[in-house]
């Protein structure tokens, strides 16, 4: 009976063995066939072979996302003996075929004007609000550096433009509306100083939740229509590292992110002295190593300045590498040497010393060297506001005090049917403190040219017989005194009479002449000498609409002076004052 047991249980353990073995096969033809997953593919790129270290150089390599239309970009020096690089060089179109399978994309490369890329993410279509420009400077240099940027540049990219410092300055920012920032960073030219500042900069950028970050120092002047022009070649989506190296090769420092500091690392890193530009996608990429004070301990780890850093993130950290760009300039380069008619294709020029001598670009005309010590003033007024909004419009550089050149320079630019003269200084004075120099100054600008330019384009407008429309801007101070601008009034009363003597000698021929003579302009300029509420208040005070005058009223008031409703318009003085000259 016990051996009967025994059997049983080693048969009913076998079976129930073999049963589980059954329903594990049977368990898995049982189940619903299981949905099929796109396992991720990797991202094919084409890197050329060079030899020696991998840069790139004006405008991108390209390489393309599987299953998206995503393009990255990035130029590079071709060399003889190159082995399979991608030869391209600045200012040519070249295009490059990227295989993948039986599938080939054509990505056109930009290599300078008329360049571009192909494909719905390759470029952007930027408009200058999408750019965050970060200007770093320091409390001294306030006076003497950043009123001139705000007066220049920044005018024209003021909600754009944040001016970070180490000091507050109220009084400035009312007067000039400036976005001012008080990083509260040390004042000293130190490592530590630099750094700090650069990773205010970076948090700022993050937040403002814009497509670029780029970064000047505040001696440089900023051709924001060139900017465009380059940052709209990529996408803010791509990994984009634009500027110009300071050095011909690689810097190296010591491993101290990854490793212990036993090994070294090379890497590119672009000037801050000449200006650098990030694109968005790259700058989130950074945020482990820069964000919320990281960038602080980061630099110190390698022990390098704010622009070292930010190259060792970008290059060492993250493996992608700078566009090299021969359109940024800083004060360390032989300015003098910039070709003048290349000037305004730059994106960033700067001023300062080389060799002992006065370095800044050579510009023709616009203002003197005593005036314009930077040859920022005469580089904006050569830009004209206009070029921001117009890419048609070609800026021409003249010095209007010399007769010669001028007329060789208004009679190259071919037929003009309407002139607007707007060139006008203000030396304001006392009239017992009035120089002769302040004298001659204003009235060859204020009068002088206008007169000389309106003889040249009458002239071409009586021999096509075709008529025209003269506007000079005058002022309301041609028939009102005011206190300090004995020379200013008398130049605008000059200008009003001869206003009238033309739009009588010229009206046979019909030309109309006409000025407009408004208050206070709420320009970059008005607003530095009237945001005082004080001073601001003496003024506004006679004026019945209680307000200054806006750009925008002055040009639609020559706009009307111009056209045809004014056909019958002629040697009037139109007062844009909302009544100043009525009381």
């Amino acid at each position: 009976m016990h051996i009967a047991s025994v059997g049983v249980s080693k048969f009913c353990f076998l079976f129930s063995l073999a049963f589980c073995g059954l329903l594990l096969l049977l368990i898995p033809a049982l189940q619903p066939p299981a949905h099929q997953v796109d396992l991720p593919q990797p991202r094919p790129q084409v890197r050329p072979a060079q030899a020696g270290p991998s840069h790139h150089t004006g405008g991108p390599v390209a390489s393309v996302r599987s299953g998206e239309s995503e393009l990255a970009t990035g130029l590079n020096r071709s060399s003889a003996g190159d082995g399979g690089s991608i030869k391209t060089e600045a200012g040519r179109n070249d295009n490059h075929s990227l295989k993948r399978g039986a599938d080939s994309k054509r990505v056109a490369l930009p290599g300078g004007k008329g360049g571009g890329l192909l494909g719905s993410r390759s470029r952007d279509q930027l408009d200058i609000k999408d750019i965050f420009i970060a200007v770093k400077t320091t409390r001294k240099y306030h006076k003497s550096r950043l009123e001139l940027l705000i007066q220049t540049w920044v005018s024209q990219a003021k909600e754009q433009t944040y001016i970070f410092t180490d000091g507050e300055d109220k009084e400035l920012q009312m007067r000039t509306g400036a976005n001012i920032i008080n990083t509260n960073c040390s004042a000293a030219h130190t490592r530590q100083a630099l750094c700090c500042k650069m990773s205010v900069e970076y948090d700022k950028f993050i937040e403002s939740q814009k497509k670029w970050f780029c970064h000047v120092d505040d001696d440089n002047y900023v051709i924001l229509p060139s900017l465009l022009r380059l940052l709209s070649s990529y996408h803010h989506s791509q990994d984009v590292y634009l500027g110009r190296p300071s050095l011909d090769h690689p810097i190296e420092a010591a491993e101290r992110v990854k490793s212990d500091g036993s090994v070294s690392v090379k890497f590119w890193f672009a000037t801050g002295g000449a200006g650098f530009c990030i694109s968005r996608g790259l700058a989130l990429k950074m945020s482990p190593w820069a964000s919320l004070g990281n960038f602080i301990s980061t630099a110190e780890k390698i022990r390098l300045p704010d622009d070292c850093t930010i190259g060792y993130i970008i290059e060492a950290l993250l493996e992608v590498k700078l566009t090299h760009t021969h359109l940024f300039h800083s004060h360390l380069e032989n300015l003098q040497k910039l070709p003048t008619d290349t000037v305004l294709e730059q994106v960033t020029l700067s001023y300062g010393g080389f060799e002992n001598r006065r370095n800044v670009v050579s510009i023709v005309g616009g203002f003197s060297l005593a005036e314009d010590p930077a040859s920022q003033l005469t580089l904006c007024f050569c830009l004209f506001t206009v070029t921001v909004q117009c890419e048609s419009i070609i800026p021409v550089c003249v010095d209007l005090a010399d007769w010669g050149a001028t007329e060789v320079t208004i009679q190259d630019v071919g037929r003009i049917d309407l002139l607007v003269n707007n060139a006008a200084c203000a030396n304001l004075q006392p009239f017992l403190e009035v120089t002769p120099d302040q004298f001659d100054q204003s009235f060859n600008v204020n009068v002088k040219a206008v007169l000389h330019v309106s003889q040249i384009v009458a002239r071409g407008m009586k021999a096509r017989g075709s008529g025209g429309s003269i506007v000079n801007v005058s002022s309301q101070a041609s028939q009102c005194a005011l206190r300090d601008h004995a020379v200013y009034c008398s130049t605008k009363g000059a200008l009003d009479m001869l206003t009238k003597v033309m739009a009588l000698e010229l009206g046979p021929h019909q030309i109309r002449v006409n000025s407009v003579n408004p208050t206070v302009v709420m320009t970059e300029m008005g607003r530095l000498g009237w945001s005082d509420p004080e001073k601001s208040k003496t003024m506004t005070s006679r004026i019945p609409l209680g307000r200054f005058a806006e750009v925008e009223d002055v040009v639609n008031s020559i706009l009307f002076l111009l056209s045809d409703k004014s056909n019958m318009t002629n040697g009037v003085t139109l007062p844009v004052d909302g009544g100043f000259l009525a009381c």
